[in-house]
């Protein structure tokens, strides 16, 4: 078996600027629980989960037109579980 036989080639990603009602409704659409975030050149900037969609967003209030950026990591004080800095 190779990496070509398991790998997804047409990966399911939300901008930083997706709502967390855009970023639910892909998970939903593409039965997954986990979404790539990335910036307009495509380059990985973080992920968000359905755990930080309940979680960290529910939880706290927020609203369904709140952008993905705006989930706060209680863990790290950080927003989300960003691989690098937002532009």
């Amino acid at each position: 078996m190779l990496i070509n036989d398991v790998m997804t080639r047409d990966l399911l990603v939300v901008a930083p600027d997706a709502t967390l009602e855009q970023a639910s409704a892909v998970m939903r659409d593409g039965a997954v629980g986990a979404l790539p975030v990335v910036s307009e050149e495509q380059r990985l900037l973080g992920i968000v989960t359905d755990r930080d969609l309940v979680v960290r967003a529910l939880a706290e209030g927020l609203v369904a037109d709140t952008p993905v950026e705006q989930v706060d990591d209680p863990r790290s004080g950080r927003r989300m579980s960003w691989t690098m800095p937002l532009p």
